[in-house]
């Protein structure tokens, strides 16, 4: 039986996003010299679908709107052709929403979060972002190819943060037909599913469906059977994969990885602003540090005794109290199990959150969680600077005790949201 290559994950030498040129790379593993179309390319190294293949002598075009990109790959890839546009079923010029990071903020590469969805850019600024619109041309990709012809192309990836039907209706199928599509699968921001808004075109223009790795959608020629069988295998790969590091077979998130994340600075939080622990966007303010899952449905748990979170508070003018609230539960199996926890925070203690089966019955009758606000002095904060919350948690559960045998974490409290804001005497509840 063939073995399967190592990932990204395992040493391998990949370079994109998720499983991209993972996969592509088994699949096109008997062609020493192929083309591709690269779409809403981004950065010519990181997270790049097709720098794997040019490392190995491939070429082909990268088509990004971010002029940010321009001169990346000029130096990193010169011997592919670079266009700054976006690709649409009818040329002219669209308004782009090019994001950055806040002001003195460099925590990360915040320019592949540009977009041409003028609504999502303002979901970015409302969250700290920095958005700067400029007027960008678009045109559509059969125009290219007229300019820039290419005889055979191995594979297209198409990742344009919900345009993907756009792209696809300005294809002429006639003159076009790469032996693989790879096309990014969720709507932006979100992990609802988006190909269904566009796989018809794919369908009705001679290619089937081979896979998928949950954020991405893998479309072949429906008379290339070596192609299908080939996808058949590398995906039984990336299933065992995804199985190894804790990842839902569906999904692109571990079911418990712990955060660490120790050196990254968040973005500044707004005082009462309430910020969930579902929201990826808010993960950039309050950040992740030890002992708490990625993002679930829900928000997150914390893993085992000892629970850190990071934020950045500043203000210019301290009050003399502050309030932080949390909406927080616990797992209670039995009526004899309790969870509490001690809350620091920079080491001062804040207060203690307490849950049993009687308060989060209450709980679960009228919202999921319980809401906690503690009263806090200025002094306690870092003005400026980055705090840390610690909980001190007694009392854990672990999940394989109802029967979910392959979690094995232990599990203290849900964390919903998040909030600090100026003290108000009249608003708190559940107050220590």
């Amino acid at each position: 039986m063939c073995k399967c290559p190592s990932t990204k994950y395992d040493r391998g030498n990949f370079y994109g996003q998720f499983y991209e040129d993972y996969v592509l790379g088994y699949v096109f593993n008997h062609i020493q010299s192929g083309s591709y179309i690269d779409i809403g390319s981004n950065h010519p190294k990181i997270n790049s679908v097709t720098n794997y293949f040019y490392q190995k002598g491939w070429r082909g075009i990268s088509i990004d709107a971010n002029p940010t990109f321009k001169e990346l790959y000029e130096e990193e890839r010169p011997d592919d052709i670079h266009l700054t546009a976006g690709i649409a079923d009818q040329e002219g010029t669209l308004p782009f929403y090019i994001i950055s990071d806040g002001p003195g903020f460099k925590t990360f590469n915040t320019a592949r979060l540009s977009t041409f969805d003028k609504s999502i850019s303002q979901i970015y600024e409302k969250n700290g972002f920095l958005v700067k619109p400029e007027s960008i041309p678009v045109e559509r990709l059969d125009n290219i190819l007229k300019q820039y012809p290419m005889d055979d192309i191995t594979f297209m990836s198409i990742d344009v943060a919900g345009l993907e039907k756009n792209v696809l209706q300005s294809i002429d199928f006639n003159t076009t037909k790469p032996a693989v599509f790879i096309i990014e699968s969720t709507y932006p921001i979100s992990r609802k599913p988006s190909y269904q808004d566009w796989e018809k075109i794919l369908i009705k223009n001679g290619y089937v469906f081979a896979m998928s790795d949950a954020l991405n959608r893998y479309y072949v020629e429906a008379n290339n059977e070596k192609l299908l069988y080939k996808f058949n295998f590398i995906n039984m790969c990336v299933i065992n994969n995804k199985i190894k590091r804790d990842i839902g077979v569906n999904s692109i998130y571990p079911y418990h990885s712990v955060a660490n994340k120790t050196n990254i600075v968040p973005l500044p939080i707004v005082l009462n602003k309430k910020y969930s622990f579902a929201d990826p966007l808010h993960e950039k303010h309050i950040v992740a540090l030890e002992g708490i899952s990625d993002i679930e449905s829900f928000g997150r748990w914390t893993d085992g005794n000892t629970a850190k979170l990071a934020f950045y508070f500043n203000q210019a003018k301290l009050h003399s109290y502050y309030t932080i609230s949390f909406e927080l539960s616990a797992l209670i199996t039995d009526e004899n199990l309790t969870v509490a926890s001690s809350v620091y925070l920079n080491k001062h203690l804040i207060g203690d959150v307490y849950f049993d089966e009687t308060n989060v019955k209450q709980a679960n009758s009228n919202k999921p969680y319980i809401r906690f606000d503690f009263k806090v002095p200025k002094h306690f904060f870092v003005n400026g600077q980055k705090n840390i919350l610690t909980f001190k948690i007694n009392g854990t559960v672990n999940p394989s005790y109802l029967g979910i045998n392959t979690d094995t974490r232990k599990l203290g409290l849900s964390l919903y949201s998040m909030k600090v804001g100026k003290y108000s005497k009249n608003k708190n509840k559940h107050s220590s």
